[in-house]
């Protein structure tokens, strides 16, 4: 009887390639190391030895064992030069919302946008400057940010359909110079019409700075040893159910075909293998043929908070954090024909149910509650803050106005609406990519 294996596969839908010249001592350690500081999207603590894999073998050739991965690569790698590290008081660009930072240096043009697939990948991910949710407003690429060498300046100019401001200036018509520190606000699209156009969905302060990076920062020396080092963006993974005997083209194929990269002269499959952090060079010892391989994680984590109706479980409210302090309002809009966009988590809908009387809804005030993510804590706190709001147990003990208190997964919110009456919404803590 023939034996099946669970393949681990994945499409790489873009990359770039490093030629780079080391010395044979450094360890893989720290040449992950080094690409995780300056790379906006690698976060490793080690690398993968991708080798070449012909279409005509069979799985039973290429020695594929646990942990390995098979890649089929689209398109060929763009060939780019090493990344450098800061040097003390060179010139770099600082991206800031709150304690969140992007700092970049060397580079003469910069690409604030969303990632995706295919094109280039934005040097600045605008996903973490926004409010989660709001995604599908960004344009995969919405300010260009280049060196003017005419000008000796830094001049910002929009692209793509998302609106931006610079301080209150309209990003659309003109290039405007980065002098000092800049304060850069998005807004959807003018023709958005799920979303007010009006409503700021993020904002950064850009500014120039002069580079001070830390004496332990990771370094790479020169040296005689070749190798590349392809940093990829893949989707995601999948698994294939394979007999030993299957022959690799049929693989190809098979990833090509169920992902809808048609396979061309440029298509090649890989096989990747974890190497242990403390391997050197010289004992890895590469062949031409194999190179280096670290993922481009194009995905964001966030935080959710879901309050789920106790007595109605297919109702339920989903807040959504991202990398900084937050803060969501609880309320009731007073009619049924008007949307509430000041309110998060607006409960109309669920108090109606309810209630069966939407006048009785208009007598309740329209902001409620508050619930707060504190980022360095990583935990959500409710708060009822007005005087007018519905009474409020958590867990059965009352809650009173301006009291904070952290919510867990497990606890049961109940707000009172009339004597013994009561909307409950049990709380859930999760997290999802984005």
């Amino acid at each position: 009887m023939t034996s099946l294996q669970n393949l681990h596969t994945l499409i790489i839908h873009s990359a770039d390639s490093y030629s780079l010249s080391l010395p044979p001592q450094i360890t893989i350690g720290e040449i992950a190391a080094y690409f995780s500081q300056i790379e906006p999207y690698v976060r490793t603590a080690t690398l993968e030895l991708a080798y070449p894999v012909r279409t005509s073998l069979r799985l039973q050739d290429i020695g594929f064992g646990a942990g390995d991965r098979l890649a089929l690569m689209t398109q060929a790698p763009r060939q780019v030069d090493l990344p450098m590290q800061a040097r003390h008081g060179e010139t770099n660009l600082k991206f800031r919302r709150g304690t969140f930072e992007i700092v970049i240096h060397n580079k003469k043009g910069i690409l604030l946008g969303k990632p995706g697939e295919g094109g280039p990948l934005p040097d600045v991910d605008l996903r973490h400057f926004i409010a989660p949710g709001t995604e599908d407003y960004l344009s995969r690429g919405c300010v260009w940010v280049q060196w003017d060498e005419a000008a000796k300046t830094w001049m910002l100019s929009r692209i793509g359909e998302t609106r931006v401001l610079v301080d209150e200036f309209d990003l659309a018509a003109h290039r405007l110079p980065l002098a000092g520190t800049r304060k850069l606000r998005f807004f959807p699209p003018p023709n958005t019409r799920d979303f007010p156009v009006d409503r700021q969905i993020g904002d950064m302060d850009i500014s120039v700075g002069a580079a001070m990076p830390a004496t332990d920062a990771p370094m790479l020396a020169n040296g005689p040893f070749r190798v590349r080092l392809t940093l990829g963006a893949e989707r995601e993974s999948q698994y294939l159910r394979a007999t030993n005997n299957v022959i690799m083209g049929q693989v190809a194929s098979s990833l090509s075909l169920q992902n809808g990269y048609p396979l061309n002269a440029a298509t090649r499959l890989h096989l990747l293998r974890l190497v242990p952090p403390h391997i050197t060079l010289q004992d890895l010892n590469p062949n031409a043929e194999m190179f280096l391989y670290a993922p481009r994680s194009l995905t964001l984590a966030r935080n959710l908070l879901v309050l789920r109706d106790v007595y109605r479980r297919e109702r339920a409210y989903v807040l959504t954090a991202g990398t900084e302090d937050d803060e969501k309002i609880i309320g009731c809009r007073p009619t049924n024909v008007i949307t509430d966009h000041t309110l998060d988590i607006d409960l109309y809908d669920t108090l109606l149910a309810h209630t069966k009387n939407p006048e009785s809804l208009q007598t309740i005030a329209r902001y409620q509650a508050r619930i707060v993510y504190k980022s360095s804590e990583n935990c959500w706190w409710f708060r009822p803050d007005d005087p007018a709001h519905m009474p409020v147990s958590i867990n059965q003990n009352r809650v009173g106005i301006n009291q904070a208190v952290r919510l867990t997964a497990g606890d049961v919110l109940s707000f009172a609406y009339g004597p013994n009456q009561f909307v409950r919404l049990e709380v859930d803590l999760t997290s999802r990519k984005d």
